[in-house]
């Protein structure tokens, strides 16, 4: 397996207004992700880049916490909560701005896709859809 440097996104002040603004639709955006896994050991190469991947998520947690203030849900605290509209998220904090969802998380979404770390916003009202669905 080809393994890609991770060359983080930079979480700007310009990046999150974009993503916040009133007008602004739902939307990913990468801040770094992985090739996608092939193999036997596809889910030891998973989890290896969960672990380096760890220390870019809590990079991207501090640069969005310095911009937005505290997020106002942790998965470590409100993991059922969170699990119930994302469902892919293994680490996440939220943040509730302009009735908005801003969610930072480490995510994979099957054995062989990417690990990834990713901002996802969706609009509030959005989430007892995803919830239910």
């Amino acid at each position: 397996m080809h393994r890609a440097t991770p060359v983080p996104t930079t979480i700007s002040q310009a990046l999150l207004d974009e993503l916040l603004a009133p007008q602004a639709e739902s939307r990913i955006v990468s801040v770094v992700a992985s090739d996608w896994f092939e193999g036997a050991d596809k889910h030891r190469q998973a989890k290896a880049r969960l672990v380096e991947f760890e220390p870019v998520f809590h990079a991207a947690v501090a640069q969005a916490t310095q911009l937005l203030g505290e997020p106002e849900q942790d998965e470590t605290v409100d993991g059922f909560e969170i699990e119930k509209w994302f469902p892919e998220a293994l680490k996440a904090r939220v943040w509730l701005k302009n009735a908005k969802v801003l969610c930072l998380s480490v995510v994979q979404y099957d054995a062989d896709a990417p690990v990834g770390v990713i901002l996802r916003t969706i609009k509030a009202t959005e989430i007892k859809d995803l919830a239910d669905w």
